[in-house]
């Protein structure tokens, strides 16, 4: 009777430590896009991220089920069944402190290096430039007066050029970087970097990152031809405003003319 009082004792013990053994992922972000979301789990051995999907793998568990309202996964290892949440590292386990804390600059490197943020804000840039210098033409031919030459177009043209160049260069991304990093970390909680980081290492993450400048410049593509479609209403606008202006200057009576100075009485 006393071993089986021990075994009975023992038995609740040794259960947990096989379910500990199992390491369970953490739970640590979502993507919500309803049945297609995603989520971030992590190997707590390991640290290592993948972002699953309902009925996707994570080494030996399987993402059974997403309660939106719980914010928890159900997983299961062959017989075996486990629930996590954002808020549990483990079965019934606080998260780690530091979720609403706010993030460290280092954090922020971290994710900037992860997005490759040096890279892509170059050749963001580079793109910008040269989007920026078709506006400025189509814009100028708009809105130059009439008389103005060949040669007069050119020069405003340049002048332009010069003006972008110089507003693009202070905008280096080398030198950006540390102000850039230091605006996510006043921006995001450190949970949330965590999450970003996760995210970054990706192949979506990545995918994001790259693809980034390509998905501005399309954007700007859409946007020039709304911008050129209006500005004929803007040159009109300027050119009544000017009217407008200058028949309240020629309505307004003449200002009196100052009184001469007295001359000085002679000594």
């Amino acid at each position: 009777m006393k071993f089986i009082r021990s075994l009975l004792v023992l038995f609740p013990l040794l259960a947990s430590l096989a379910l500990a053994a199992d390491d369970l992922p953490i739970f640590r972000g979502l993507i919500s896009a309803g049945p297609a979301s995603k989520f971030a789990l992590v190997n707590p051995g390991t640290g290592d991220v993948s972002w699953v999907g309902v009925g996707g793998k994570f080494g030996d568990w399987t993402v059974a089920e997403f309660n939106a309202k719980e914010g928890t996964l159900a997983i299961k290892n062959g017989t075996k069944k486990a629930t996590i949440s954002l808020s549990s590292s483990v079965l019934g386990q606080d998260a780690p402190a530091g979720g609403d804390e706010k993030a460290t600059l280092a954090q922020a490197n971290d994710v900037l290096k992860k997005m490759n943020f040096d890279q892509m804000m170059g050749r963001m840039m580079d793109q910008q430039k040269g989007a920026s210098m078709d506006m400025v033409k189509q814009m100028m031919a708009q809105l130059a007066p009439g008389n103005m030459t060949p040669d007069d177009l050119a020069a405003m043209n340049q002048l332009q050029q010069q003006m972008i160049n110089l507003m693009m260069n202070a905008m280096n991304p080398a030198d950006m970087h540390n102000d850039i990093a230091q605006a996510y970390a006043d921006t995001f909680t450190s949970g949330e970097m965590d999450g970003l980081a996760a995210f970054y290492s990706t192949p979506t993450g990545q995918a994001l990152s790259d693809k980034t400048p390509a998905l501005q410049a399309k954007i700007q593509q859409a946007m020039l031809p709304r911008i050129m479609a209006v500005m004929p209403q803007i040159q009109q606008a300027a050119a009544g405003f000017a009217q407008q202006q200058a028949a309240k200057k020629a309505a307004a009576p003449a200002s009196p003319a100052a009184p001469a100075p007295t001359p000085a009485p002679a000594q």
